[in-house]
């Protein structure tokens, strides 16, 4: 899944009040958009200790919602790391 696919996505947004988040959204959709990657790496690494019979869509799914909600959740004063997770 792209970053573009996750964004656009009808389920997923990247609007946050503005009490959870001090980014804005394109530093939001930024961080997203970079993180997809290492998201997409520990799927692949999780999903082999599955069953065959796991719905595989579904983990990345559940995995990319993880990072969005991580993304809107991440505070830059608290210290900056190269990644979110």
């Amino acid at each position: 899944m792209t970053a573009t696919a996750v964004l656009e996505s009808p389920s997923v947004t990247t609007d946050a009040p503005a009490s959870t988040s001090p980014l804005t959204r394109d530093e939001v959709t930024e961080l997203i958009e970079r993180n997809l990657p290492l998201v997409q790496h520990v799927l692949f690494q999780v999903a082999a200790h599955y069953p065959r019979h796991a719905d595989r869509e579904e983990l990345a799914q559940a995995a990319t919602l993880g990072l969005v909600e991580a993304a809107h959740r991440f505070d830059p004063a608290r210290g900056d790391r190269k990644s979110v997770v």
